[in-house]
């Protein structure tokens, strides 16, 4: 991972799970990432307890399904010189079983797609 020293990641859920994951992996081998996630509050423990990591951690309150917030976090990762590595990982369930009605799941495929092709555009289709 050396040729990844000193650059700059993007990780969409990294507040928990496999995001917050990928996020401390990353870390530790001297990646910088932003970290965006709806609860800040989880973020910012990461932060502190990633501060003697390599790379370094910002965290960004974003919810993947609002565009404006998107695109609020792309103005800062363009601040930081632009994302080399993006890892679009966020995802959001619903407490239904696979009988739940079609238009659970419908939502979900069309926030799924919608955040790919948004995360897409702003990083000049380089997915």
């Amino acid at each position: 991972m050396d040729q990844w020293y000193g650059k700059l990641a993007l990780v969409t859920g990294a507040s928990s799970g496999i995001g917050e994951a990928i996020t401390i992996a990353l870390l530790h081998h001297n990646v910088n990432v932003v970290g965006l996630a709806r609860r800040l509050d989880k973020m910012k423990k990461l932060e502190e307890q990633m501060k003697s990591a390599g790379g370094k951690f910002y965290p960004v309150r974003c919810d993947v399904r609002k565009e404006q917030e998107i695109l609020d976090a792309f103005k800062f990762v363009e601040q930081l010189g632009g994302a080399d590595i993006l890892v679009n990982n966020a995802g959001l369930g619903f407490h239904e079983t696979i009988s739940g009605t079609i238009l659970c799941f419908i939502y979900c495929c069309n926030v799924e797609i919608r955040r790919t092709l948004k995360v897409r555009t702003k990083r000049r289709d380089q997915v």
